[in-house]
């Protein structure tokens, strides 16, 4: 399959030639490889409660599309309430915040503590601690995030473990990706 440029320069046709794009890496379902990064994320966070999520963006609402989920050990409640539909809305969570900044992860270790951060609508979900980092290919697109979340407010000493996982798991997801978009000649 190969995608083809838009005629025109319209947000119409940029969401269309993005939604072709997804669908021709298959960013677009949820994906057993994907569920596999995920989990190494909760697991490797080493915090109550922690849910991995690869996250990708739907061009057309900016809703947040999990074609990546996997729970720690202790996270089945925060778990099941997100992967119900694998979505949520896209001014819900941190990770829109990471993709418009594209070159910076976001660690918080306590959202509460943070004004900025403490009222948004995932902290009535119980999330607590987040970390998460731009998926971006190498063209410079930002497709999602892979981030995970906690129940649990943190020390602020985890933030450089934290910075190193997310970073690790995001190069590990993208590998694959670009490689696709190059053989796709994109």
């Amino acid at each position: 399959m190969t995608v083809e440029p838009p005629q025109d320069n319209s947000p119409v046709a940029q969401v269309a030639q993005r939604l072709q794009l997804l669908q021709a890496l298959r960013l677009d379902r949820p994906d057993p490889a994907f569920d596999a990064r995920a989990q190494t994320l909760a697991a490797q966070a080493r915090t109550p409660g922690a849910v991995g999520i690869i996250n990708i963006f739907n061009p057309v609402d900016g809703s947040q599309h999990f074609i990546g989920m996997a729970a720690a050990p202790g996270a089945e409640g925060l778990h099941g309430q997100l992967s119900l539909t694998r979505t949520m809305p896209g001014d819900w969570g941190y990770c829109p915040e990471v993709g418009r900044t594209r070159t910076k992860a976001l660690v918080l270790s306590n959202v509460l503590a943070m004004p900025r951060f403490c009222h948004n609508p995932v902290v009535s979900l119980g999330v607590r601690s987040y970390a998460g980092i731009a998926l971006i290919t190498y063209t410079g697109l930002v497709l999602g995030t892979a981030c995970f979340i906690g129940t649990a407010e943190r020390d602020e000493d985890v933030h450089y473990p934290w910075l190193s996982i997310i970073k690790d798991v995001a190069a590990q997801t993208m590998a694959p990706i670009n490689q696709k978009l190059r053989q796709l000649h994109l």
